[in-house]
């Protein structure tokens, strides 16, 4: 917490709040003695969570991955302690994720290698072999696909995320406005995963509507569901 620059008064209430904790284990009707907790943090308790998140906020900041991936060999997104870093090279992840295991191990921290998944992505038709990365003393499974956050990555580089939105949608019957509604979630999807873009004068702005489709270099979640219904309706009609 004193890393990130929160004030000593907080820091002293949150140690006095969880110096000296001690824990009991319950099993049916038999409780356990107390015993102190001599690492970690309680479990159950709200403001071990908050805890825990400044904690690895101060590793990830460590790492020194920040920014984009458009306009850096390296991007690192977390959400809790579901940690993705995405890079252009083997070499560059391999760099940034040992660099990871540092500074979480200052911290106490562990990465799980056994949970820890190696994907690598390709937008040809003919992907790289699946195969295994070492990293330090770990050796991290290669996979074709994993989930993350609900997900599904693939190495083909596609993310599977049409059926939440468009589930169905072969008997859809889309009014106008809901078209257009469609139409403006996608857009809002697309600007927070691809980011604000610089403009001339070296100022953020959010891209265009052209510049996503530009990006996105595949047909819109509105042509998506009209061809979904003509697939539906020729089979009908067979």
């Amino acid at each position: 917490m004193r890393v990130l620059g929160i004030p000593s008064k907080l820091v002293r209430l949150v140690e006095a709040t969880m110096c000296n904790s001690k824990s009991v284990v319950y099993i049916q009707n038999d409780i356990s003695d107390p015993f102190e907790i001599r690492s970690g943090v309680r479990q159950g308790d709200a403001l071990s969570t908050v805890v825990f998140n400044l904690t690895l906020e101060a590793a990830i900041r460590n790492v020194g991955v920040k920014g984009l991936l458009d306009y850096n060999t390296s991007q690192l997104a977390a959400y809790a302690d579901d940690i993705v870093i995405t890079s252009r090279s083997q070499s560059s992840m391999i760099r940034h994720t040992t660099t990871l295991q540092m500074e979480a191990a200052k911290y106490g921290l562990m990465v799980n290698a056994s949970k820890t998944k190696y994907l690598h992505t390709s937008s040809t038709r003919n992907p790289r072999p699946l195969q295994d990365v070492t990293i330090g003393d770990d050796t991290i499974e290669g996979v074709n696909s994993f989930k993350y956050l609900g997900s599904i990555l693939s190495s083909r580089n596609k993310v599977g995320v049409e059926a939440n939105a468009t589930y169905g949608c072969e008997a859809w019957s889309l009014t106008t406005l809901e078209t257009q509604k469609l139409a403006v979630f996608e857009r809002k999807v697309l600007r927070k995963v691809f980011g604000p873009v610089k403009d001339a004068d070296g100022d953020y702005r959010i891209r265009m509507n052209h510049e996503l489709e530009a990006l996105m270099n595949r047909e819109t979640i509105v042509r998506f569901i009209k061809s979904q219904r003509l697939r539906w309706a020729g089979q009908i009609l067979n």
